[in-house]
């Protein structure tokens, strides 16, 4: 059979057995593993060459190219389905699961940018989309938050918290904030502002 790219991978129903064989054997399914890898690592790059692909047209050519007709729906007659052009903005802050991931100067770079956007929102009054955690979620509430602090202090017990800003909360305050004329410095964030393409069936 063949995978989505063409890729032969061969059927084998004896994978989990070794056969009298020995090291023969072993070193013949290593050998095969090992070709398997490569085939994967093939397959994952021409994926995500495909995605950057994708991902340029909806994102690039097609938005530039209706704008350029002066058009925001294009329908195809032979599926019926219609091309929408609309807005779209993309706002992440990085996650300390990320920059547990990263390593060296990208990961220092992560930190300060995390630091910085988080500072930036409570600076601006935005402080209530943040969620504070310390091993259970304790929510929007600052004196909340203070005083399990203090109590667990008291007892003895060393916590931290953790903030985060759920991801769809992010998008939708920045949305807010540029609906309504405010400032959103272009380099917090990974502020991304533009259009895009999107299919509908109706």
């Amino acid at each position: 059979m063949y995978d989505m790219f063409e890729d032969k991978v061969e059927e084998d129903t004896g994978l989990t057995k070794v056969t009298e064989e020995g090291p023969k054997s072993i070193g013949r399914y290593v050998k095969r593993m090992l070709s398997l890898k490569k085939r994967i690592a093939r397959t994952e790059a021409v994926l995500s060459e495909r995605k950057a692909k994708l991902e340029k047209i909806e994102n690039e050519i097609l938005p530039d190219l209706m704008m350029e007709y002066d058009t925001d729906g294009w329908r195809i007659p032979s599926t019926g389905e219609k091309i929408i052009l609309s807005d779209v903005v993309r706002a992440s802050i990085p996650t300390k699961k990320g920059i547990l991931k990263t390593k060296g100067d990208q990961k220092l770079d992560l930190i300060v940018k995390r630091n910085r956007d988080l500072e930036w929102l409570k600076a601006n009054g935005l402080g209530s989309i943040i969620k504070n955690e310390i091993n259970i979620n304790v929510g929007k509430d600052q004196e909340q938050k203070k005083d399990i602090l203090n109590a667990l202090d008291k007892v003895g017990v060393d916590a931290s918290v953790d903030e985060s800003v759920h991801p769809g909360t992010l998008v939708s305050t920045i949305k807010e904030l540029l609906k309504n004329g405010e400032d959103v410095p272009a380099d917090h964030f990974n502020l991304y502002i533009g259009k895009t393409v999107k299919i509908s069936k109706k």
